[in-house]
This record gives C-alpha cells, sequence and structure tokens, in this order.
C-alpha cells in the first residue's frame, strides 16, 4: 500500500494535533476545487485501514496521547463541518444543514479551572 496517507498526516497535521493537546488551539482547513481529493485525504477510503485519512488518524493520536499522559484528566470534544456553497454543514447532525454559521451547534468553552 501506498504509505501517502501517513506522510500527509506526519507532515500536515501530526504537529497540530500535539500542540492542540498542549493547549494550544488548532485548525485544518481544507480548500480547493470541487474532485480534488479534500474529502479523500481528510477522511480517507474505506476499503483498507491503511487508507484512512488525517482525522482517523488524528483521532488515533489524541487518544493514544491522552492514554498515555495519565498525569491529566482529558475531555475530548470533536466538532466536523463543512462549508460548501456558503452552507456550513455540521457532519456530526444526522440532518446535517445550517442556513448560517450561527445556526450551527455551537462548542462550548471549558469551564476554567
Amino acid at each position: 500500500m501506498d504509505p501517502i496517507h501517513q506522510t500527509i498526516f506526519d507532515c500536515v497535521a501530526k504537529k497540530l494535533v500535539l500542540t492542540a493537546l498542549e493547549g494550544y488551539n488548532a485548525t485544518l482547513f481544507a480548500y480547493g476545487q470541487t474532485g480534488s481529493g479534500k474529502t479523500f485525504t481528510i477522511t480517507g477510503g474505506t476499503k483498507h485501514y491503511s487508507l484512512r485519512g488525517i482525522i482517523p488518524r488524528a483521532l488515533e493520536l489524541i487518544f493514544h496521547e491522552t492514554s498515555r499522559r495519565t498525569e491529566l484528566d482529558w475531555r475530548v470534544q470533536v466538532s466536523y463541518m463543512e462549508i460548501y456553497n456558503e452552507i456550513a454543514y455540521d457532519l456530526l447532525d444526522p440532518n446535517h444543514e445550517a442556513d448560517s454559521m450561527e445556526e450551527l451547534p455551537r462548542v462550548s468553552d471549558l469551564p476554567q479551572l
């Protein structure tokens, strides 16, 4: 299998995930022409485990690191959205569509400790 997905993850996303676990904000934004491979790069393929994309690899790394770093208590929240033709879609919501950004479910701030 071609290791391109692992290479992309290592070059583009791994450092973002690790710095987010250190408390910094991190965003990975895929932008490009329709049909250019954004979805495949982000989510990956379903036929082979090695074809998983950035999101499954990031989640794997997050849960690996949080289980390894037992000196901290962890709370993991995930949001996954797509903006297409200026319409935002919450891809974890079964209804998927919002007419404006304001209608998307908001990620609440964590309480200050």
